[in-house]
């Protein structure tokens, strides 16, 4: 007995120490932090899991030269600073920063890191670490949007603009779920639209938004259909 509590003793500071992690809590703090690594960035769903691994299908490649169209991403396996991969929902969108597992007797190509916020859920776009949205458009050039899913066509316009916006999207789709949201910048709720709310001309909607201080705004279009989630875009007001 006394041996085995030697062994633990001298063990357990090591289990401790490899996931004592703190890293970056922002997406595009992680990818950039270091650029020797270059880590594979990838807009990808969960097909399935299995033995703490998840695999999933590539819908797009952000970054990186990976060409297959599907991956096995080694997830906690309560002994690894991992990520565990069973948060999330099979058939859920997620854009992941993943590391390639090389040497590792685990079977898997990549993994993702406990050290820092290495997944954004396409959903919701919220940071598990503050709560506020989490802006991958600055780091990435594109926005996290259930495009494979939703042939909806939304596109917002002038951007910039002085506050007077004209939100082109299909009226015959609408439905009496259909949300928008408008967040600043750091995540705070500024103003919500329900369906009724909304009116259209020839599948334009007119948004005066001039009231709100020039700065940069994130519109959320949730139609509530086709894909479980919602779209994001980001827009300048002068």
């Amino acid at each position: 007995m006394k041996i085995l509590y030697t062994m633990l003793v001298s063990i357990l500071p090591i289990w401790s120490l490899a996931c004592d992690c703190f890293g970056p809590k922002s997406f595009c703090e992680v990818i950039n932090l270091d650029e020797e690594k270059k880590l594979t960035i990838i807009k990808a769903k969960k097909i399935s899991e299995s033995n703490y691994n998840m695999n999933v299908k590539v819908l797009e490649v952000l970054q990186g030269e990976e060409s297959r169209s599907e991956l096995t991403i080694i997830g906690d396996s309560g002994a690894d600073c991992l990520v565990n991969i069973s948060i999330f929902d099979n058939g859920e969108e997620l854009i992941l920063a993943i590391s390639k597992n090389d040497g590792s007797s685990i079977r898997g190509d990549y993994f993702l890191s406990h050290c820092g916020l290495t997944y954004v859920r396409c959903k919701d776009l919220i940071n598990p670490f503050t709560g506020e949205v989490e802006d991958i458009s600055a780091c990435l050039g594109t926005i996290c949007n259930c495009s494979e899913n939703n042939p909806t066509s939304f596109s917002i316009y002038p951007n910039p603009s002085d506050g007077i916006l004209r939100i082109s999207m299909d009226e015959s789709e609408i439905t009496h779920t259909t949300k928008l949201k408008i967040y600043s910048i750091t995540g705070q709720l500024i103003q919500a639209y329900s369906a009724t709310d909304l009116v259209f001309s020839d599948n334009i909607l007119e948004l005066n938004i001039s009231n709100l201080p020039a700065g940069i705004y994130l519109i959320e279009h949730d139609i509530g259909i086709n894909c479980q989630g919602s779209r994001l875009s980001k827009v300048i007001i002068t």
